[in-house]
C-alpha cells in the first residue's frame, strides 16, 4: 500500500459529526481539530447537522 505521503499529499483531513465523541477522539491524538461546518449536511428527517473538520499535517 502506498501511502498519502508517498503520493506527494501534503494533508490528510477527516469529518465526523460532532456527536460521535469516538470518532473525534480516537484521530484527536494525532490530528488537530481545526473547525466545525455548521449545519452542512442535510439528513434524511431534514434535520441539518454539523460536522467537526480535522486534520493533519504530512509536511
Amino acid at each position: 500500500m502506498v501511502s498519502a505521503r508517498e503520493r506527494g499529499a501534503h494533508k490528510v483531513t477527516l469529518q465526523a459529526w460532532p456527536h460521535n465523541e469516538p470518532a473525534i477522539a480516537v484521530p484527536a491524538r494525532r490530528v488537530e481539530v481545526e473547525g466545525r461546518l455548521r449545519r452542512h449536511y442535510r439528513c434524511r428527517s431534514g434535520e441539518l447537522r454539523d460536522a467537526v473538520l480535522m486534520g493533519l499535517q504530512l509536511t
